[in-house]
């Protein structure tokens, strides 16, 4: 029986009045690579956060690789990397000073730091980058930057927002392509995103959210059903919810 990597019982999350999640109740395989889709505002960002330590849940109860949600939040932290939706970089440094800063944070040995960043740069395109201040950068390039700094540390929760977004065709290939390398036994890969074509494509399992609510968590062949593409199948169970 595979581990189970998350474990949410009941987790809310309020700003204010306004609950952002409401009654997440969540087991998320070892292994695995999970499509979280849902509308625009649904909690897609707010979950993320989470699992990642970033916020703490109002009420609930959490569990990440064994980690208390709450009480261990700087162990959760470590074994997380968290690709945002909003990229927020320290632009007056160049791309190899940023990534040595993160990769220090997470006490990676710097060895390890600069074989990565050389691994990653090299796959995304970027080699003749790592000197450039990342203020003149493309969003594309900042993207990448971004991305490798999620995975400098080898987290074992790998949560991306909308990683293809500003992305070109070629670096999307390339995005993929190390999404579907990293899939490994000891680890899971959540991906936000409004991309279909990805979930068919990448995932294993779907996770629906609307409202801030968990509404379906099954395999990608569980969704699909009788549909023949994710779009009708993602059409068809909304029309459902709203019956």
């Amino acid at each position: 029986m595979q581990d189970q990597a998350i474990v949410f019982k009941g987790i809310s999350k309020k700003f204010g009045d306004t609950y952002a999640l409401r009654d997440v109740t969540l087991e998320l395989p070892s292994g695995h690579i999970v499509g979280l889709i849902g509308p625009n505002g649904a909690g897609k960002s707010t979950l993320l956060r989470l699992i990642s330590g970033v916020m703490r849940p109002s009420t609930g109860f959490g569990r990440i690789y064994g980690h208390d949600l709450i009480e261990e939040r700087n162990e959760v932290k470590k074994i997380t990397g968290l690709l945002p939706e909003e990229t927020a970089l320290y632009e007056k440094l160049s791309v190899q000073e940023y990534i040595e800063f993160i990769g220090a944070l997470y006490e990676v040995n710097p060895i390890t730091i600069e074989r990565k960043l050389r691994f990653l740069s090299k796959e995304l395109g970027m080699e003749k980058f790592q000197g450039r201040l990342i203020e003149t950068l493309s969003k594309g390039q900042k993207q990448k930057v971004a991305l490798i700094a999620s995975l400098i540390h080898d987290p074992k929760v790998l949560l991306l927002d909308e990683p293809m977004a500003n992305l070109d065709v070629v670096a999307q290939i390339k995005v993929k392509e190390i999404i579907k390398q990293y899939k490994q036994e000891e680890k899971v890969i959540i991906i936000a995103t409004h991309l279909l074509e990805n979930v068919f494509e990448l995932c294993d399992t779907i996770s629906i959210i609307s409202e801030g609510r968990i509404l379906f968590t099954g395999t990608v062949s569980e969704f699909l059903g009788t549909e023949e593409s994710m779009e009708k199948a993602y059409l068809s169970f909304f029309l459902e919810e709203r019956n």
